[in-house]
């Protein structure tokens, strides 16, 4: 499960640096959780994730509740990752914190 937190991780850090570089509003929130769901969607179909549809093997939530005034203030975006790895519907949370030279990924729980 480590592994696949991690390698799942690093793909969507990588995947999605382009967006410090873009306005932290509505839009990028939105280009985010697509971007994300698109590859949460392949690794789901690869089999990597537990559920029949993609809502029970994983959810993205990015919006302006993840993203409050301080944290754009900062020049930080905000996005939290449920991955169902054992059942359905059950998810292990992860954070990820992206800012113009630097990214942060951390396991909160399930």
């Amino acid at each position: 499960m480590r592994r696949l937190f991690n390698a799942v991780g690093r793909s969507i850090e990588l995947g999605t640096g382009w967006m410090v570089f873009e306005p932290n509003d509505l839009t990028l929130w939105k280009s985010i959780r697509r971007d994300i769901t698109a590859f949460l969607t392949s690794v789901w179909r690869d089999g990597a994730l537990m559920g029949r549809t993609p809502q029970e093997a994983f959810f993205v939530k990015c919006d302006e509740e993840t993203n409050p005034a301080d944290q754009r203030d900062q020049g930080r975006v905000i996005a939290l990752i449920g991955l169902a790895v054992v059942k359905p519907a059950e998810f292990v949370i992860f954070r990820l914190s992206q800012w113009a030279g630097g990214a942060q990924t951390d396991v909160m729980g399930g």
